[in-house]
């Protein structure tokens, strides 16, 4: 008898359902669906009996739902290397404390000389804080300080910028002084850059500028008006035509320099 040929393909079922049952006795077989549905046909040992496992596919790919990560800019690294030391210093101070050592006393000391005595060192050690402990408190301090301390004269334009600025701020007195120091010392380095760009607008508001406008040479005064809060100029100089937009960024300086919650 010659061959005939099965028009539905190979290893295809035809037949009744008998056939069709005892043709998937002891196998397993795995259908996926035009909506990516897996149909898994299960019989079980001996009793032909045909079992479905409807379970949807998941074709969500490993990833697929992870945000992206935020970028940690060096300036934002540096807030948070601050917090860390400042939140270090003030654990130490405590500790110290408790312990009957003067942290602030320490810390003159080493301003003052750049170095600790043998006797300090000493107090340190028993204390619980061995000079190993010690030498790296201070080489982490120091390290932080430095790119603190760059950050901050890019911020005025070079450190003959920030030397001319604060010249600057102490002819306006203790006053401004004293809140130029208190900003500083937070660390926070928006507002010190809020507050550096908010003096040097005063001072160019007020000596000039050597750079020559579209007009000619020097600072122009107009009848701008100057901000009526420190929210409203904070505001202002978070625009991003701040620094980029010459003529904004004249605008706002002048009405920096007019602002009188500043004076």
């Amino acid at each position: 008898m010659a061959d005939v040929e099965n028009i539905y393909g190979d290893n295809a079922i035809v037949g009744n359902k008998e056939d069709a049952e005892k043709a998937l006795e002891g196998r397993d077989v795995q259908i996926t669906t035009t909506n990516t549905q897996t149909v898994n046909l299960k019989t079980e040992d001996g009793d032909g009996t045909v079992k479905t496992d409807d379970t949807p596919k998941d074709d969500t790919k490993d990833g697929d739902n992870k945000q992206p990560d935020t970028e940690v800019t060096p300036e934002k690294q540096l807030e948070t290397d601050i917090k860390t030391q400042i939140q270090a210093e003030e654990d130490a101070k405590k500790d110290l404390a408790a312990k009957g050592v003067d942290f602030n006393a320490i810390a003159a000391e080493y301003e003052a000389n750049g170095t600790l005595s043998a006797d300090t060192l000493s107090k340190l050690e028993k204390a619980g804080y061995p000079k190993s402990v010690v030498d790296a408190y201070i080489a982490g301090m120091e390290a932080t300080a430095a790119r603190f301390e760059a950050q901050v004269y890019e911020y005025a334009g070079g450190k003959e910028a920030f030397q001319q600025m604060t010249q600057f701020v102490q002819g306006l007195g203790n006053e401004y002084v004293n809140a130029f120091n208190r900003v500083i010392e937070t660390g926070d380095l928006t507002q010190i850059r809020i507050a550096i760009q908010g003096f040097k607008a005063q001072m160019t508001a007020k000596y000039g500028t050597a750079n020559r406008t579209i007009m000619g040479k020097g600072n122009t005064t107009t009848g701008v008006q100057g901000f009526t809060s420190r929210e409203e100029m904070v505001k202002a100089m978070s625009d991003p035509r701040y620094l980029r937009d010459p003529g904004y960024t004249r605008e706002v300086q002048e009405k920096t320099m007019k602002s009188t919650f500043m004076r």
